[in-house]
Order: structure tokens, then C-alpha cells, then sequence
């Protein structure tokens, strides 16, 4: 958000259309969501959180480096594909590493950590917008050794039996009737 006036002016573009930005970088999430837990059984959470971390770190980085305003579009949709495994993987990984209290535990410090994240990443996003757009999207190369940290450290036990795809089916199915659902939208 601190670099949207000096990337619309970079590029010459009308400040409503900003708003793309945002929004490409959320629409991977519509469509990779569903089906992330899944793939994540299939080929293992370690292994999409790695995978993650590189494409959004990648996207990231490429960003600063655009030279016109829908190549930013391209590589900022392609971080949110990133994104999207980011936000929902280490959620099922505290699930799956920790139980009862521990895991609640978990979850709550996962969800405070990207909270403060957020806010201090923000105030870092608005003093380097202050020099230069392109500086913000340099903090992606972060995202590359915390991606090798995540592979080196992590420990997680993968199922080497997953279930097939019509049970996630079933169990997604079955979920969406729960009237709890309904309340917490």
C-alpha cells in the first residue's frame, strides 16, 4: 500500500486501477485453497510450504524488477499462488505436529506472529517506498533462505498413505452441511 502512489506514477497508470494489484494477487487463493490440504497429502506439507515459500519469494523479488504495470500484474498473481500456501500450510502443520492444548497453542501464536508481521512489515514497506517502489519488493529475497531454514529445520511426519480424492471430496462435502459453517461466514 506504501508504494501504490510512486507504482502509479512509475507506470502511468490511473490510481483505480491499483486496485489490481490486489486483486490478482488474491484470485490464485479462490482456486488453490480447495485443493491445497490435498495436494499437500499427495506430495507432503513440507514440501508445498518449501514450495510456496520460493514461488511467493521469487514473484516477490521479480516484482521490483517490472517494467511495465501488467508484468507487475503477471509476477504479483504468481506470488499469490505462493501466497496461498503460505497462509493455510502452517496452519495444517501445527494440526498435525501438535494436539490438544499445544495445538491450540500453536495456532495462536502462528496467528499473533503473522499479525505483528503484518504490522511491522508494513512500517518497513512504507520507509523503503519512501526511497524507491521497486525497494519494497526487494524484501522477497528474505523469502528464499527461510524457505532452505524451513527445509533444513522442520520435522514433519509425512502419511505415506493418503486418502484418495473422493474421501477429501466427501469430507469437504460433508463439512459444507455443518450449520456451524454457516455461522462463522
Amino acid at each position: 500500500t506504501p508504494a501504490l502512489p510512486q507504482i502509479a506514477e512509475a507506470f502511468d497508470i490511473s490510481p483505480s486501477r491499483l486496485g489490481l494489484l490486489t486483486s490478482v494477487y488474491a484470485l490464485p487463493a479462490i482456486f488453490l485453497d480447495p485443493v491445497l490440504g490435498i495436494v499437500a497429502d499427495r506430495v507432503g506439507r513440507k514440501r508445498l510450504v518449501i514450495t510456496a515459500s520460493l514461488i511467493f519469494g521469487a514473484a516477490f523479488t521479480a516484482c521490483a524488477f517490472a517494467r511495465s504495470f501488467e508484468e507487475l500484474l503477471i509476477f504479483r498473481f504468481i506470488q499469490g499462488m505462493g501466497g496461498a500456501g503460505l497462509r493455510s500450510l502452517p496452519l495444517a502443520i501445527a494440526g498435525y505436529l501438535y494436539t490438544g492444548v499445544r495445538r491450540t497453542t500453536a495456532i495462536g501464536y502462528f496467528t499473533a506472529i503473522a499479525g505483528i508481521a503484518s504490522l511491522v512489515y508494513s512500517g518497513i514497506g512504507g520507509f523503503l517506498a519512501d526511497r524507491s517502489w521497486h525497494y519494497l519488493f526487494l524484501m522477497g529475497i528474505f523469502c528464499l533462505p527461510v524457505a532452505g531454514f524451513i527445509g533444513h529445520s522442520l520435522q514433519v511426519h509425512e502419511s505415506r498413505q493418503p486418502a484418495p480424492w473422493r474421501r477429501h471430496i466427501q469430507m469437504s462435502l460433508q463439512t459444507l452441511k455443518d450449520p456451524r459453517l454457516v455461522v462463522l461466514y
